[in-house]
């Protein structure tokens, strides 16, 4: 049982291993706040392909490669829905400036 236990991988190397997986979808949420649909599937599809280097990849990463695909499907079929909020409260900020100066 202990020598089970040495071979675990530490849990700050495990979050030490995830801070890149994070900072992508992390841009990928910024490009789409922003209304920069191609870069968040660009960004997205990068990031999908990086997993198929992995030989025979365990069950979580296939999990993993197919939500990345199945939300760069969505984004893409609905890429003309998808509002730019930046840009919006930029404009509602504006107004409220508007307002002031009366």
């Amino acid at each position: 049982m202990a020598t089970a236990v040495a071979t675990l991988p530490s849990p700050t190397s495990c979050l030490r291993d995830v801070r890149p997986a994070v900072a992508v979808l992390e841009s990928v949420k910024h490009h789409l706040w922003h209304g920069s649909v191609g870069r968040a599937l660009a960004l997205l599809e990068d990031f999908g392909d990086g997993f198929d280097l992995i030989p025979d990849p365990p069950p979580e990463v296939r999990k993993l490669q197919r939500y990345l695909q199945e939300f760069g499907r969505y984004i893409d079929n609905n890429a003309d829905l998808i509002p730019n909020y930046a840009k919006k409260q930029q404009m509602q900020w504006t107004g409220v400036h508007l307002l002031i100066q009366l």
